[in-house]
């Protein structure tokens, strides 16, 4: 595994794909969202995707640990 840092800009439909599969490391944080709140960002985020195809979305910054030609991600932030 390479130990550069790197950013990168991913579509949504991208970061849910199949070339990505998210694991929690042991270490991080309990999950601290409630169903109804997952629930409203999906709902948002599926609305955009419907409507706004020409547009942009920012959902924010994910800190990953992913080899580059592995869709295996570890979750960090």
């Amino acid at each position: 595994m390479s130990s550069k840092i790197t950013g990168k800009e991913y579509p949504l439909l991208k970061i849910f794909s199949f070339d990505f599969e998210y694991h929690i490391p042991a270490y991080q944080r309990p999950y601290a969202w409630i169903t109804e709140e997952a629930g409203i960002l999906f709902d948002d985020l599926y609305e955009f995707y419907r409507t706004e195809l020409s547009d942009n979305y920012f959902l924010g910054t994910i800190v990953l640990i992913k080899e580059e030609d592995k869709p295996y991600a570890d979750v960090i932030d």
